[in-house]
């Protein structure tokens, strides 16, 4: 494919990208009884617990789950984000997305969970190629205090994200409210047959080796 194709399939891309309407979806552990799996609630996002290295804990990761917050600590409601009975979150133990279309927002409400100090909490979003491509850091929490960590990307280049509190910043963590926004799936099929297409077409007019 010659580079007059790729600034075709580019611009195609860019232009549907542009213009493409939105789906935005929420996940209110609220909307789900207590102890409910959440991993599949939508086909356009996993939900998974990992390990201070980003990855599912070995040798399979615990089901994420709608947890009841006997303190009252959730921002919404009386459920959090849980996992393996509990439902806080540190550094061993973070809430990772999986976006099955990458995702241009999202959004986490991250509550205190610690009566005696604060807490700090941290969003790190990655692009399919695994570079950090946008991270948000809260301001230090007490417990029941709540801040919405957000990251918008224009590129809709989201692929996964986790969160977590980063080491020596809390323990007793809790996360709400997950909100995030993807492109309409038409769009993704337009740019997928519009790249075809152009290959299609060179195809075609490839002199034949036989003439």
């Amino acid at each position: 494919m010659n580079a007059k194709h790729l600034a075709l399939i580019g611009l195609l891309a860019a232009t549907l990208v542009a213009s493409a309407s939105a789906q935005s979806f929420l996940i209110e552990p609220d909307n789900y009884p207590n102890g409910a799996v959440l991993d599949h609630l939508f086909p356009q996002v996993s939900l998974t617990t990992a390990g201070a290295d980003n990855l599912p804990i070995p040798p399979v990761s615990f089901a994420v789950t709608a947890s009841y917050d006997g303190f009252g600590y959730a921002s919404t409601g009386t459920n959090v984000f849980g996992h393996a009975g509990v439902p806080f979150w540190n550094t061993d133990r973070r809430l990772r997305l999986d976006f099955n279309v990458a995702a241009s927002f999202l959004s986490l409400d991250f509550i205190g969970g610690e009566f005696f100090t604060n807490e700090i909490a941290q969003l790190d979003a990655f692009n399919s190629a695994g570079t950090l491509i946008g991270s948000y850091v809260s301001g230090p929490r007490g417990a029941d205090s709540v801040e919405k960590m957000f990251i918008s990307r224009p590129a809709s280049d989201i692929a996964w994200a986790v969160a977590y509190l980063p080491p020596g910043d809390g323990s007793f963590g809790r996360f709400d409210n997950l909100s995030f926004t993807v492109p309409e799936p038409s769009a993704v099929t337009l740019i997928l047959l519009g790249a075809a297409a152009c290959g299609s077409k060179r195809a075609m007019r490839r002199p034949s080796a036989d003439v």
